[in-house]
């Protein structure tokens, strides 16, 4: 049971760990999220969730260099809602 539901009530919530990996293919490449870790600022009320990915690629290509610049970072809700994040 978790009052954290995000809605009016007490829910049952999916027990933590073990839960299957969040994979993206592009071309060679593979990236799933490790870890997400969030928190709210009680003061100010500023939200902040920071993801850990993991970006693996086909044993035929050996990248001499990797570089991540995001244009932007896309985001969805639990009904599927996309939405662009805000740079930081």
């Amino acid at each position: 049971m978790s009052p954290y539901t995000g809605k009016a009530a007490v829910g049952v919530l999916k027990k933590a760990g073990g839960g299957e990996l969040r994979v993206s293919y592009d071309g060679p490449f593979r990236t799933s999220v490790k870890r997400l870790t969030g928190f709210l600022d009680l003061e100010s009320g500023t939200r902040y969730l920071t993801t850990s990915l993991e970006v693996t690629w086909e044993p035929r290509y050996q990248p001499l260099f990797l570089k991540v610049t995001p244009d932007s970072v896309k985001v969805g809700d639990a009904d599927q809602r996309m939405t662009t994040a805000p740079q930081a």
